[in-house]
């Protein structure tokens, strides 16, 4: 039952370490992302906005 329960602690904590690396890694990867695509956005918007105005 020990044994069992520490196979369990184990994999769980190397799921959470797993998932803090994929945080660690991704959350930076994806607010790049974000900003890249947000001013991407803003860009078309305000070129519209621009002719619209013309």
């Amino acid at each position: 039952m020990l044994i069992a329960a520490g196979v369990l602690t184990y994999s769980l904590d190397a799921e959470v370490v797993g998932i803090g690396v994929l945080l660690g890694v991704g959350f930076p990867v994806v607010v790049l992302l974000g900003g890249v695509v947000y001013a991407i956005g803003t860009e078309t918007d305000t070129t519209v906005d621009s002719q619209k105005q013309n």
